[in-house]
This record gives C-alpha cells, sequence and structure tokens, in this order.
C-alpha cells in the first residue's frame, strides 16, 4: 500500500550531520550520495526493509521510472537489522543520486515507516509528500506517484491513500 501524506514547510531544517540523531527512533544515516541537493527534493518515498534482497529491485525499478523521479523524488531506503545481502543486490541503484540508505532497529514494520517520517520531516526542508512502500509492493504506472500529488493538491488533502487497484 502507497500512503502520501503532505507535510508542512520548516524553514530551520538542514541536511543531517552523519552523527546526528535522525528521527525519534534511532538511527542512522548509513549511505548519501555526494549530492547534497537530495534533502531539496519535495517528495520523498520511503521503502522499508528487512532481509529483501527478493524484492527490494523491482520496488526500487517502479520508483525510478516513475515520470517525477529525477526532479522531484528522493528514495529513502530504511534497513530494519537486515542480515542478507540487499546492498549488493542493488549496488547500482546506489549510484543515483536521489537514493539515501538509513538503518535502524525498528522491530515492527509500523515503526519502521514512522521512522521514515520523522527522518523526512527532519531532513528535507522542502519536503510536501512522503509514500510509504514496503520492499515487496511497487508502483503499477509511471504515473502513480504524480497522479497521486496531483489528486492531493487539487483537493487540498492532507492524505492521499493507494491501494492495489488504483485506476
Amino acid at each position: 500500500m502507497l500512503i502520501g501524506s503532505k507535510m508542512t514547510k520548516n524553514s530551520t531544517m538542514q541536511a543531517p550531520a552523519p552523527s546526528k540523531i535522525l528521527s525519534r527512533l534511532d538511527c542512522a544515516l548509513v549511505y548519501t550520495p555526494i549530492d547534497k541537493d537530495v534533502f531539496d527534493k519535495k517528495i520523498v518515498v520511503g521503502v522499508c526493509m528487512h532481509n529483501s534482497v527478493d524484492t527490494i529491485r523491482k520496488c526500487l525499478i517502479s520508483i525510478m521510472e516513475q515520470d517525477i523521479f529525477s526532479s522531484d523524488v528522493a528514495i529513502v531506503l530504511l534497513d530494519d537489522s537486515s542480515t542478507d545481502n540487499w546492498k549488493e543486490s542493488i549496488q547500482d541503484f546506489l549510484l543515483f543520486p536521489n537514493i539515501l540508505v538509513i538503518s535502524a532497529n525498528a522491530g515492527t514494520p509500523s515503526r519502521a515507516r514512522n521512522t521514515i517520517l520523522d527522518f523526512a520531516d527532519i531532513n528535507f526542508p522542502n519536503l510536501q509528500w512522503v509514500a510509504r512502500l514496503d520492499s515487496d509492493d511497487y508502483l503499477s504506472s509511471p504515473q502513480a506517484l504524480s497522479t497521486m500529488c496531483q489528486a492531493g493538491e487539487k483537493n487540498n488533502a492532507k492524505y492521499v491513500l493507494g491501494g492495489n487497484n488504483l485506476t
């Protein structure tokens, strides 16, 4: 399921320092691209992972194929104490400047999702929308994200919920 929420602007937010506490749940910024402009993105797609070597590629491909990916979207991957080799399976994706990896010992899917929300709220000063996916989810079309954001903007919505059968 994709859940988007409109975020309020906070002009005091700054890009994180690696040693900073990055959310209410202790997490660490494990990988960040050289391009710090990633923190200026308006849309964050947060992906929770725990032992996701078999599913994470399809999920990332669906996000990177979005029609608004390069201009407006950052991907935040949260590794929730995985013990598999998911990093090796997506090494080529980590070359893209829009992808960040954080790690946490969230323990439950809901805590992992909330950690992504906290991280995005604290570290992305221009943030307007957050979409959350689990690593076995994927966006069904290249317009899925832009369609949901446009619908939210048009209706002045706080939240836009998406499911498996959107048309």
